[in-house]
């Protein structure tokens, strides 16, 4: 008898110590409430058999924790975030181009060309007219230096994006060093982290907003991070790094040699990974900077509808003389 009341002691002693468990995870949640990327956690309680003639005493047992978080909708939020990054760089990167064309038609390449336009009216009726003549002449000048101004100030756009591609490049390669970090406390600990798990989660959100990529989570509890055509960021221990660069393709030669050169991302091999990122913020910028302002201002494969202009124009009979 005094056996069965010694280990009914035990197992109550037991018993308590599993939920003051349960109750130290509650407080963890209230603690971690406004914490960015916490889910709630909960403790997995398993009842033990109760065999009194095999001296099996029951009560309860802790078996790990379970988290309220439901990986599949994490998923399809960066999803959302990642296209929400894309718009929202493009928006802001070809908002700061609009700018440079005054649709009004009072300002800018347009003005200067209507304004010539009414010069040659003028000019047709009183062709002998040596003040209307001079007239053409100098609004053809002002047309043209009004579209090489055009040209220079969306150069200078370009070179913002270069700025902004490398910082965003610089970015990303912070947050991998976060998720490499995580998977070497990882790798280092055998007990689940939910600080240390809503800290990843944290840098996941974080770099949906800039590139788009998937995850695998290892059976060691390791996170891999793959940038969107597969090319990875973090594999275990290790981080691949990325590195914005700008060349030109000269093989074949260049359409427009002239053009500002292409924007790359490479992989830490130096591989070009530039077509894996097809959204978030990077992808934005990539796409504004390589097919938005290559098609006005031209690269290795086009000449660029700025340059088409600026050449009809200077192949015009004023513009062989004048511009």
């Amino acid at each position: 008898m005094s056996t069965n009341i010694l280990a009914s002691l035990t197992n109550s002693g037991n018993s308590l110590a599993v939920f003051e468990q349960a109750l130290a995870v509650i407080q963890n949640n209230v603690n971690n409430s406004s914490t960015p990327g916490y889910a709630t956690q909960s403790l997995n309680l398993e009842a033990q058999p109760l065999v009194v003639a095999g001296g099996l005493a029951g009560g309860v047992a802790a078996r790990g924790l379970k988290d309220s978080r439901d990986e599949y909708a994490e998923e399809q939020v960066h999803q959302q975030t990642q296209t929400l990054g894309l718009y929202t760089a493009q928006a802001q990167a070809t908002g700061s181009i609009q700018s440079l064309f005054d649709v009004s038609g009072n300002g800018g390449v347009s003005a200067a060309l209507n304004t010539l336009i009414g010069s040659f009216s003028a000019w047709s009726t009183t062709p002998d007219d040596t003040v209307a003549r001079q007239t053409v002449l100098s609004d053809a000048n002002a047309l043209a230096s009004s579209v090489r101004g055009l040209s220079t100030s969306l150069s200078a756009v370009s070179g913002q994006l270069d700025g902004q591609i490398s910082s965003t490049v610089g970015q990303i390669n912070s947050i991998a060093t976060e998720i490499q970090q995580y998977n070497v406390q990882c790798l280092q600990s055998s007990q689940p982290d939910p600080g240390a798990d809503a800290q990843l989660h944290s840098a996941l959100d974080n770099l949906s907003q800039l590139a788009n990529f998937t995850t695998v989570t290892q059976t060691d509890g390791t996170v891999t991070v793959m940038l969107g055509g597969g090319s990875p960021l973090v594999i275990g221990s290790q981080q691949n790094p990325l590195t914005a660069s700008d060349f030109v393709n000269t093989n074949p030669p260049a359409a427009n040699p002239q053009s500002p050169p292409t924007a790359h991302i490479l992989d830490s091999q130096s591989n070009d990974v530039t077509s894996q990122v097809t959204s978030g913020q990077l992808g934005g910028l990539l796409d504004t900077r390589n097919r938005v302002l290559a098609s006005m201002l031209g690269d290795s494969q086009q000449a660029g509808s700025l340059n088409q202009f600026a050449k009809t124009l200077a192949d015009t009979e004023i513009g062989r003389a004048h511009v």
